[in-house]
Order: C-alpha cells, then structure tokens, then sequence
C-alpha cells in the first residue's frame, strides 16, 4: 500500500534556547492511493505540479509551502506532539 501524501508546511517557532529554534507543521491537504509503484510514481509528479502551482500563489514573507510525500500510511499532521527543547 502506497499514499502519496500532499501537504502544506508551515515553520513554527518552537522556543528561545540557544538564539531560537523552528520546526515544520504539516497538514494533509491531497492523497492518493496507489496500488503500485509505477502508479505511485504517477501520482506524486501530478501532486508536484499541484504542490507548485500553490506555491507561486503565497504573499510575501509567508512561511508555508507545500510538500510532497510518497508513505506507507494515510496523511496525518505532523508532528504529532509539540517539539520540546532538550
């Protein structure tokens, strides 16, 4: 079982430690289930394309893009729990 997954990411702000950190935020916005690889591969050019045309549409200074993932599960945002400094 094969999803290609599209999300929009955004970069989150995860504390002050050591000058500032970041992390990515993902949520599912597309998915395609594919049977076979040759399929999947199909799936994840067309959702590049779409992933583009996005994209070119964001204002200035927006933190977010969209990002392609071919995995072996259904979308899910991620991360699943906030990121603590350690």
């Amino acid at each position: 079982m094969i999803w290609v997954n599209l999300y929009r990411v955004i970069q989150c702000r995860g504390g002050s430690e050591e000058g500032g950190w970041h992390y990515d935020q993902g949520e599912p916005v597309d998915s395609i289930f594919c049977a076979t690889g040759v399929e999947a591969r199909l799936a994840a050019s067309r959702l590049s394309d779409r992933a583009k045309a996005l994209d070119a549409n964001n204002g200035p200074g927006e933190y977010a893009w969209h990002s392609v993932r071919t995995q072996s599960t259904p979308p899910m945002p991620y991360p699943s729990t906030r990121p603590v400094y350690q």
